[in-house]
């Protein structure tokens, strides 16, 4: 993972959930993004539209949730 991808995954949890702005997934999620196992019944989530219900459902029942990204893989030795 190169820097532009630590910085890329920094974005992600700035934007997607801290600011939740659901505007940037489209922007930041390969259309052909598959998540294993995230559903609520545990079933593959598939690209931006999937990701999107999950984030809905997510902030709906988490509101106030907030990440604090500490290290990224990707970086220096890492």
């Amino acid at each position: 993972m190169s820097d532009d991808n630590v910085a890329l995954g920094r974005r992600w949890f700035a934007e997607v959930w801290n600011q939740k702005r659901s505007g940037s997934v489209a922007e930041l999620l390969a259309a052909d993004a598959v998540m294993h196992g995230v559903s609520e019944n545990g079933e593959d989530v598939q690209g931006p539209e999937g990701f999107l219900a999950l984030h809905a459902k997510l902030l709906s029942a988490f509101p106030d949730m907030q990440f604090t990204l500490h290290d990224c893989f990707g970086s220096g030795d890492k």
